[in-house]
């Protein structure tokens, strides 16, 4: 089924709240992805940047340790202030 305009509530929520590609919206309505960029511009709905379409995790302790670690170069874990864990041997 072919739409001439794409409904603009539509869009809104697949683009902004589902986060679906210019392209997936395009093979969803049947149309081309140049349609839909037109429809999203014409409605005024803002581009997703790359960090809102991917949200970025929070890293855990843990994570932060080994990150700091092969950073800073030492390759290490602090576990405790006395014992240090050498992760590569």
């Amino acid at each position: 089924m072919k739409y001439w305009a794409i409904p603009k509530k539509e869009l809104k929520r697949l683009y902004k709240q589902e986060h679906k590609s210019i392209y997936k919206i395009a093979k969803i309505f049947g149309v081309s992805g140049f349609k839909v960029n037109y429809w999203r511009r014409k409605y005024k709905i803002k581009r997703l940047s790359y960090f809102e379409r991917h949200p970025i995790p929070q890293l855990t302790k843990t994570q932060k340790e080994y990150l700091f670690g092969a950073l800073l170069g030492d390759d290490a874990l602090l576990k405790k202030k006395e014992e240090i864990i050498h992760i590569f041997k």
